[in-house]
């Protein structure tokens, strides 16, 4: 009798123990999904930052790696200062009834307005090679 009931708690704490196990994993793969929407994010903005992307809204555009991620983007002009933006980016992922999403908000300066290097009239100044030359003494 003593074995029967040893057999049963046994039992009961191993299918406890299986599904802390399978809640455990769970919620690593949602962190792992939520860094990877963060880093989508922060991504976006540098892409918006950079003049990559041109600054204004939208919505559900679909990422090359996986077109389960999607982005949106809500840009809004101020007026003051003049040509400041404020960009907010959300992705998001549906597979299933699994669902995640980050959003991010930065203001940035409009990159159309800032300078860049790049077909300035003045030219780099050109590198010259010198050589050294030695005598061996004898």
């Amino acid at each position: 009798m003593e074995v029967i009931v040893a057999l049963t708690i046994f039992l009961i704490s191993m299918a406890a123990i299986g599904m802390l196990i399978d809640m455990a994993t769970q919620r690593s793969a949602d962190a792992r999904s939520q860094t990877l929407a963060m880093q989508l994010c922060q991504a976006k903005l540098a892409e918006f930052a950079a003049g990559v992307q041109p600054m204004g809204s939208q919505n559900g555009v679909a990422f090359d790696f996986d077109p389960n991620w999607t982005w949106s983007a809500n840009c809004t002009s101020r007026s003051d200062p003049a040509n400041l933006w404020t960009v907010e980016i959300t992705v998001e992922r549906k597979a299933g009834s699994f669902s995640t999403s980050a959003t991010l908000s930065q203001m940035i300066l409009d990159p159309s307005i800032r300078g860049t290097t790049e077909g300035s009239s003045a030219t780099a100044p050109a590198k010259t090679k010198t050589a050294a030359t030695g005598k061996k003494g004898g």
